[in-house]
């Protein structure tokens, strides 16, 4: 047990796992109020998780303007969340 729980540790702290509780993010498309890169600071700074790949294990995808049909068809059959930017401070509980 004490291995177990210290290569977890060791994953945690590489990034290579995402605690139990947090939420994964993707952000997609051109943000209006932040940049890509801050949306995800962000994320990051009110304890979500930010990834640069959009896969299975992403739970919302923060679109902006400009996506493809074909993106959102992806979106859906991920089975994968979406959040508007303007919605990320309620989603936080940001006022």
């Amino acid at each position: 047990a004490f291995f177990l729980r210290r290569q977890r540790k060791a994953e945690l702290l590489r990034g290579k796992t995402v605690q139990p509780g947090r939420s994964t993010f993707y952000v997609a498309g051109e943000t209006k109020e932040r940049s890509v890169d801050q949306t995800r600071y962000f994320i990051r700074d009110n304890g979500g998780v930010a990834r640069t790949e959009l896969d299975q294990d992403v739970d919302y995808v923060v679109v902006g303007s400009g996506l493809p049909p074909e993106f959102y068809e992806k979106i859906k059959k991920l089975g994968i969340k979406i959040i508007r930017e303007n919605e990320l401070n309620h989603f936080f509980g940001i006022k």
